[in-house]
């Protein structure tokens, strides 16, 4: 009887404490790409994730999932259950992350972030 009361408090518990594990680290791997891509633009003079570069020798600029964005910026992200992308211009740049139960998320070069359009403030 006890354990069955422990486990009723500790597993919802439990879930809320990865749900927010997950949100930490899709937050903080948007933040990875956006330093990645700060640091693409002072050596290429624009942004990677330009639509339609993608048979483009240098810059490289195709971001069109993680596995890109992992080998154009050499940035390490993930976060389980969503994929990454990045859509850019030669000034301006919006990661996104989508596909994981918490939302849409977005950063861009200022360091904007939003969830499901709405600013967002991590804590």
């Amino acid at each position: 009887m006890i354990l069955a009361v422990l486990a009723a408090v500790a597993i919802p518990n439990f879930g809320l404490t990865v749900t927010k594990a997950d949100l930490h680290q899709v937050i903080a791997s948007l933040r990875t790409i956006r330093a990645a891509e700060k640091m693409y633009y002072a050596k290429w003079g624009t942004y990677a994730g330009i639509p339609g570069t993608c048979a483009a020798d240098v810059p490289p600029t195709c971001l069109d999932d993680i596995n890109d964005i992992r080998t154009v910026l050499r940035a390490e992200v993930g976060a389980r259950g969503y994929g990454f992308s990045v859509v850019a211009t030669a000034s301006t740049f919006t990661a996104t992350a989508s596909g994981g139960g918490a939302g849409l998320f977005t950063i861009d070069q200022a360091g904007n972030i939003t969830r499901d359009g709405a600013a967002y403030t991590a804590n």
